[in-house]
């Protein structure tokens, strides 16, 4: 076995049927929708065709949306530019409503471009959550096509299809599991998604419910890091204090300054939310937010190197406080 993901591949209609209680048998549901693959059209027959194949389980997972879709949506006539993949994945989104049935359609209609997102594959690859239904399944196929590339697979559905087989095969097929779990490109690939989603934490600054659970998310990990890697642990709670400083800044109207990244713009903000009654009614005051700076100044700056005690202590208080914020 010389490449697992191949081998991945070739075991799908295996997994599928240990799995759904049917082998499925995608190639015939592309021959299906043909016509609408040469017509560059989807239409309510070309969804029905999609709902209604034996070849496939359609009606198991996703919504029928043949009934509700009024008139056909064009597709562009060439998939070659991202911005031309782009721009089919938002008009038929538009008009579906539903990411998931718009990965059918395209990967149905189009399989050396797109495959279907589902939340198993997603959880495998780390692949952080975006609320933008639309960035988040480009982000998804930018990660296809990476694999495709790197495991000589030229259409991106063999490759969602060999992710899926993985996905739900890791006790049944431990050897290429374990071949997975080794491969240092997949385990880059996957440490790549987990911290542009930490790092895109700062991106957002209003403490909206989306972000509060996007912070969760972070502090969980950080919290499941401590006992493996405790530096790490301590760096992704870093960058969850910067967040959650802007989350305040922006709630309780206090400017950022010409560049909020800046130590001494920073930690005059930190000043300012240590004076407010709102924070103090958290139950801290600026001797907490002082104590936290260092923290993170630890993990950030190797020279400081912070200590597993310190580590410990910096994310359960970070993570109380995020639970008093949100609550409040």
């Amino acid at each position: 076995m010389d490449n697992w993901m191949k081998e991945f591949l070739l075991e799908f209609p295996t997994a599928t049927e240990r799995h759904t209680g049917m082998r499925q048998r995608l190639d015939i549901v592309e021959s299906s929708v043909s016509e609408a693959r040469q017509s560059r059209e989807v239409t309510a027959d070309t969804l029905k065709i999609l709902e209604n194949s034996k070849d496939w389980n359609y009606p198991a997972w996703w919504p029928l949306l043949s009934k509700i879709l009024e008139g056909p949506i064009a597709l562009p006539l060439d998939f070659s530019a991202e911005g031309d993949r782009k721009k089919a994945v938002q008009d038929l989104f538009n008009r579906l409503q539903h990411i998931e049935v718009v990965s059918i359609v395209l990967r149905f209609l189009f399989p050396e471009e797109f495959g279907i997102i589902s939340p198993p594959v997603c959880a495998l690859l780390y692949l952080p959550p975006l609320y933008d239904h639309v960035a988040y399944y480009m982000s998804y196929l930018g990660n296809l096509r990476l694999f495709g590339d790197h495991y000589d697979l030229d259409r991106i559905a063999d490759v969602d299809m060999a992710l899926w087989s993985a996905a739900h095969s890791q006790t049944d097929l431990t050897a290429i599991a374990q071949m997975m779990y080794q491969d240092e490109y997949f385990q880059e690939i996957r440490l790549k998604n987990m911290f542009s989603g930490i790092g895109a934490l700062r991106a957002r600054s209003s403490g909206s419910p989306k972000e509060d659970r996007m912070l969760k998310e972070h502090l969980l990990v950080a919290r499941a890091l401590l006992s493996h890697d405790y530096i790490l642990a301590a760096l992704i709670c870093g960058r969850t204090f910067e967040a959650l400083v802007d989350i305040m800044s922006f709630q309780w109207g206090i400017p950022h300054g010409v560049n909020s990244w800046n130590q001494s713009e920073f930690r005059k903000r930190l000043k300012k939310i240590g004076q407010l009654g709102q924070f103090k009614e958290l139950g801290y005051s600026f001797i907490d937010l002082n104590r936290w700076w260092d923290r993170r100044n630890e993990a950030t700056h190797p020279e400081r190197r912070i200590s597993r005690k310190n580590a410990e202590e910096f994310v359960s208080q970070v993570s109380v406080l995020a639970r008093r914020m949100i609550i409040s």
